[in-house]
């Protein structure tokens, strides 16, 4: 004769309990490696701006170190403050730098400000004012402007500094 033991029944899983189980295990490791790619994007994210920071505050540094004869010429200018990569801007994909002098407060009419760029360990002119146009002001405005590639899209940091006859004030 069969006899069933009562603890049989109990003891046991069903294959609806396994496959639950299994489930929720899958789901829960699926979360954690979204949370880990989402976190080590930000952290990405996080360095570039840091970099950014770095060249900024380097490139900003340079023109505080310069005097108003430096910052009114063009190719004094670029070899003073843009004749060099900077530490930090190697992590940054495709840096674009840009400083711009203008003549402060505005004058009216406005007139052309020295801009110049650094892309791609290449320096160029944008654009010349007239020399006395700038070495006739008292006080000037040196405005430093990055930008990278970051993923899809383009990011970007800017400074301003103003310096003035007797050297840079904030």
């Amino acid at each position: 004769m069969f006899t069933t033991n009562p603890r049989s029944h109990r003891a046991g899983s069903t294959l609806v309990e396994v496959s639950f189980a299994v489930g929720l295990v899958a789901f829960a490791f699926s979360s954690l490696f979204v949370m880990y790619s989402t976190a080590l994007g930000l952290i990405r994210k996080q360095q570039e701006t840091i970099g950014a920071n770095l060249v900024l505050q380097e490139r900003t540094e340079q023109i505080r170190a310069c005097n108003l004869t430096i910052l009114t010429d063009p190719s004094r200018l670029q070899a003073a403050v843009l004749s060099a990569p900077t530490g930090a801007g190697s992590r940054l994909v495709n840096l674009v730098e840009e400083v711009t002098i203008s003549v402060y407060p505005a004058a009216s009419p406005m007139p052309t400000p020295l801009k110049v760029r650094r892309a791609n360990g290449s320096n160029t002119v944008i654009s010349t004012p007239p020399i006395s146009a700038l070495a006739a002001s008292p006080c000037i405005r040196a405005d430093v402007r990055l930008s990278w590639k970051s993923e899809k899209r383009t990011r970007s940091r800017e400074a301003s500094i103003l310096v003035a006859v007797g050297g840079a004030s904030r």
